[in-house]
């Protein structure tokens, strides 16, 4: 899913796309994005503002989709989508009675 999502981003977009951390545990893959004008970043300051980003497949905090500037395309995997989805939200305050 997050290597088509980035492919996709690649022929729509064209360079730079950034990623937000590498998107897939395989180094042959990254490198091979890496010369195709993807930036693997691990923080989105070094993102610039209306840039495109696609996130790994194992999906971000929702605090991090609110700070994304740009266009966002999505690679998380669609399991761990409804899976976060569905749980509980931890980054809320909760009330202790």
């Amino acid at each position: 899913m997050a290597v088509g999502a980035l492919d996709r981003a690649t022929a729509l977009f064209g360079e730079p796309i950034y990623a937000f951390h590498q998107i897939v545990h395989n180094t042959v893959i990254v490198d091979s994005f890496e010369r195709r004008g993807v930036r693997f970043v691990d923080d989105l300051a070094m993102v610039p503002r209306g840039a495109t980003i696609v996130f790994s497949a194992h999906g971000v905090a929702p605090a991090v989709r609110t700070q994304v500037q740009g266009l966002v395309a999505g690679g998380m995997n669609p399991t761990v989508r409804r899976q976060a989805q569905s749980g509980p939200n931890w980054s809320q305050p909760k009330r202790v009675a």
